[in-house]
């Protein structure tokens, strides 16, 4: 918040602007472009934000559910007004060796799910899931945890296959909490694909009253989180087919 640019030190230096002409069409952070802001930029505390990132940097290794990149993107936007400052080279150095280190496991996650798809593809589903355990446990990280828990319900799809279907439930719930506790709420879409997969292996092993407690709930998340909620054509892929076509 620190970061922010100080809109009433830019009005003294520029004068108020004139109100627009067309209606403002605003754009959250990971949509907006790139922009370079000019040195003489007036921020709202550069000290305190420096001390405040300081202390991010420091506990970064032990958030890894922090979208680091986000942050790291526009710091880097905002870096003329912020170069000058003693606290700029090592807050620097921790941003760019905590995204390097996000950017390494999402990309070893990325070639694990390759490998689990080729492996699927050949019958190897034991091998299969071993693959995509290892993608999600690198895919969990603020800017990736959406991939984490897409192969999370894919992995409930394989041990449903295996005929483990308490083994596929408690992946699918899994992936339901992550989805409805993530910071990101545009991850709450995938919840309700969570607890109908959940209600479905439930179905599997012969547990048909707690099947339909959960497909209760699951209609009660459709309704409130899913984009579109009950267009049947749109739901015609669950959430377990969706997740490796993503």
């Amino acid at each position: 918040m620190s970061l922010r640019i100080d809109m009433g030190a830019i009005e003294q230096l520029a004068g108020r602007p004139a109100p627009p002409a067309e209606p403002r069409h605003h754009m959250a952070p990971d949509d907006l472009p790139d922009i370079e802001f000019p040195h003489w930029l007036p921020l709202v505390d550069i000290d305190h934000a420096m001390t405040s990132l300081l202390e991010l940097v420091e506990l970064l290794p032990r958030a890894p559910l922090f979208p680091v990149g986000s942050l790291a993107r526009y710091f880097d936007m905002v870096t003329p007004a912020l170069v000058d400052h003693p606290l700029y080279p090592p807050v620097r150095s921790g941003l760019d060796e905590a995204t390097s280190r996000h950017a390494g496991d999402a990309s070893t996650a990325s070639r694990c799910r390759k490998r689990a798809m080729a492996l699927y593809k050949s019958g190897k589903r034991l091998a299969a899931l071993r693959e995509l355990h290892e993608a999600k446990v690198n895919w969990w990280h603020g800017d990736t945890v959406r991939h984490s828990i897409l192969a999370m319900l894919y992995i409930a799809h394989l041990y449903s296959e295996l005929m483990l279907p308490q083994a596929a439930k408690k992946y699918a719930l899994a992936a339901g909490y992550a989805a409805l506790h993530a910071d990101d709420r545009r991850m709450r879409d995938l919840a309700p694909a969570a607890l109908f997969d959940a209600s479905s292996y439930d179905h599997q092993a012969g547990a048909w009253l707690s099947a339909l407690t959960l497909i209760r709930v699951a209609i009660l998340l459709q309704s409130n989180f899913a984009l579109d909620p009950w267009n049947l054509d749109r739901l015609k892929l669950s959430g377990r087919r969706a997740s490796m076509q993503r």
